[in-house]
């Protein structure tokens, strides 16, 4: 078995840049309820420390107990980004208040610039980790289409202009998956290969749509040295929070 701490980074093949990880502080400017159970946090850090689509932070929300957790950034700003969390938790984040934070972590990523239709497939409960993405191809004047497994998903805040379809995936998955020209999945990883089988019968005849899913386990450490996040692709050991969290789905070894 190859040694999943001796990797090359595969960055490359899906983004135009990345940024090197910062420790900085970032401090709580507002907290803004969305529904009954969730609640958005507005962070305001420093230019180094902000991520870009595709990428996260490391930092301790109030969820404990020790270990530093991912946060995925629900919307951007220049001088900072917001993101999503449970009431529970954003109790202990109070506007004035600070956080310590790791970042940005992983890799940036961005559509292809031919593309014109992007997917973005929610199959898991939780926030929405790439909406990001889907927000920054907007301003290239892209169609947007987020498809969500849970036909309750909550829907606060998202723009206008995406086209939200709800229900179970095989409903949705052929037509969508032949509209897209790039497509981004948020679901758990036993449900990969089935996507990735879709996805050729959707485009049996077409090249092979550019499609990545986001791998996001435990990821303490944010450089690759703990192992704990290795992923194991086509082409070797990889580790979610230095190659990823996106990954070619046609690469993964499921």
């Amino acid at each position: 078995m190859a040694d999943p701490t001796n990797s090359a980074n595969p960055c490359s093949e899906i983004v135009l840049f990345s940024t090197s990880m910062k420790q900085a502080i970032a401090h709580i400017r507002q907290l803004e309820q969305l529904d009954s159970l969730r609640a958005e946090i507005h962070l305001e850090c420093p230019p180094a420390a902000r991520p870009e689509p595709g990428q996260f932070v490391l930092a301790d929300p109030g969820s404990g107990p020790y270990l530093l957790q991912p946060i995925f950034p629900r919307r951007l700003a220049p001088s900072g980004f917001t993101f999503e969390t449970d009431l529970a938790a954003a109790a202990r984040l109070q506007p004035g208040s600070r956080l310590d934070l790791l970042g940005p972590v992983g890799c940036a990523a961005r559509p292809p610039g031919s593309a014109r239709n992007l997917l973005l497939v929610h199959a898991v409960p939780g926030p929405l980790r790439l909406l990001p993405l889907a927000l920054d191809f907007l301003t290239r004047s892209g169609a947007v289409a987020l498809l969500f497994s849970q036909p309750d998903a909550p829907l606060a805040g998202l723009p206008d202009e995406f086209e939200i379809l709800r229900g179970p995936l095989e409903t949705h998955l052929p037509e969508t998956l032949a509209w897209a020209d790039v497509v981004y999945i948020d679901a758990p990883t036993e449900q990969l290969d089935r996507l990735r089988q879709a996805l050729a019968q959707a485009r049996p005849y077409a090249d092979a749509v550019p499609a990545y899913a986001l791998i996001a386990p435990p990821m303490p450490c944010g450089v690759g040295a703990c192992g704990v996040c290795a992923v194991r692709t086509r082409k070797g050991w990889r580790h979610a929070c230095t190659d990823g969290p996106l990954f070619s789905i046609s690469d993964l070894e499921l």
